[in-house]
């Protein structure tokens, strides 16, 4: 879609599109307008170069700056991060957060042994207004 390939051009890799869907209030009970059921597209998508049969970026490679940084990551990997971080907020927020549904991979070829690969997940968010 578009917005994707203006991301691609534009952003540096590994990064996640939001992408607010449908909501409902109070989807069990109907009767506190605050509380909310909000369903939520996050494109997880990393670009790794130097791979010529699209390897390095479902695994990773070419990683430099240790652990913490997020380039060469793959997208198993940063999906991984991406749990985690909703983890660490249902813990911290009075929100919960859960994974619904996983979509394929789907990878493209760009140009000189570039590889983007990506992933849909859907959230189901649960929480109030206020």
């Amino acid at each position: 879609d578009i917005a994707t390939q203006q991301a691609v051009k534009t952003m540096r890799t590994p990064f996640a599109l939001l992408q607010p869907l449908e909501s409902t209030s109070d989807p069990e009970h109907d009767d506190n307008p605050n509380y909310v059921q909000l369903n939520i597209l996050v494109r997880i998508l990393v670009m790794v170069p130097g791979d010529a049969v699209g390897e390095n970026p479902l695994l990773g490679a070419n990683k430099t700056g240790g652990a913490t940084k997020s380039e060469g990551k793959g997208l198993f990997e940063v999906e991984q991060e991406v749990h985690d971080a909703i983890g660490a907020v249902n813990g911290a927020e009075s929100i919960i957060l859960q994974c619904r549904q996983r979509g394929a991979v789907s990878s493209a070829y760009l140009d000189n042994q570039t590889w983007v690969a990506w992933r849909d997940l859907q959230f189901e968010v649960m929480g109030t207004y206020i």
